[in-house]
């Protein structure tokens, strides 16, 4: 039966024969024999059997193409052919698939994450892929990394890859923050799995205070503006306050802060 392997593959070669016993004399016995032989091959081309003799062997190939083989069997009186035909492919390579195995991560500041990119769907050559940190509500300053990176894979390695991001631990009042990891630039013909990974940056400056702003106008009427602030361990930040005119109030009149409950009251 004919076959179709890829190069580098062995190509299983079984012939049945039968012999109806006929002459049975000794020298018709010396004459017996069967063989495999090569008769169209590509030029330049090889094929070399385990056993050349034997009806039941292994065949292997130097070249793409196609092939034909003879087994011929001899009883000494007569003799019989049949004829195989192998067609050598050019192996597949299958590079795989690169992706983050995970689409979000999370932590607080100071806390360090690892994010793991896998290789699917195949391990043939050497690939990389490279990676990138991209700013969301969260900055550059809040992750210690250089903002790039590469990653790179062996023939045959199909082991998980990791990306390692230090979340800064800064000083300043923050509520939850967001940024993204990109993957791009896949080389060695992989392809592209899940490229982008989000992660978030737990809140961990304390709570959010609310400052009420009462700007007073000469009869008494009000208009009150509020606006979120945050305190931390006593320390408020984005502190100032600047009067502004509205609906042709006075900016130099009256204006009372307060900053959360409990919080004492400044008059100007």
């Amino acid at each position: 039966e004919d076959q179709t392997i890829y190069l580098g593959e062995i190509a299983e070669l079984d012939a049945n024969y039968s012999d109806d016993g006929l002459p049975n004399d000794e020298l018709s016995q010396l004459l017996a024999f069967t063989i495999w032989q090569v008769t169209a091959s590509p030029a330049g081309s090889t094929v070399t059997f385990v056993d050349l003799e034997a009806p039941r062997t292994q065949a292997s190939f130097s070249h793409v193409g196609t092939y034909t083989l003879r087994f011929k069997a001899n009883d000494g009186e007569k003799s019989g052919t049949d004829y195989l035909q192998v067609t050598v492919l050019e192996p597949v390579t299958a590079p795989g698939t690169l992706g983050f195995t995970a689409t979000t991560a999370s932590g607080a500041e100071g806390d360090t994450l690892t994010l793991t990119v896998g290789r699917s769907d195949g391990s043939d050559g050497a690939v990389s892929v490279a990676y990138d940190i991209v700013a969301d509500s969260a900055v550059a300053d809040d992750v210690d990394d250089g903002g790039t990176g590469l990653l790179e894979w062996a023939d045959a390695d199909d082991a998980d890859q990791t990306i390692a991001l230090t979340l800064v631990d800064d000083v300043l009042c923050e509520g939850t923050e967001v940024f993204t990891v990109v993957l791009r630039e896949v080389t060695g013909g992989a392809e592209l799995g899940g490229d982008t990974l989000t992660v978030t940056i737990a809140r961990n400056d304390g709570a959010a205070r609310t400052l009420e702003i009462s700007v007073l106008d000469t009869v008494g009427s009000a208009m009150v503006s509020s606006a979120v602030m945050s305190q931390d361990a006593g320390i408020v930040y984005d502190e100032e306050v600047e009067a502004h005119s509205y609906d042709g109030l006075d900016p130099t009149l009256d204006t009372e802060v307060q900053l959360g409950p409990e919080a004492p009251t400044a008059g100007g």
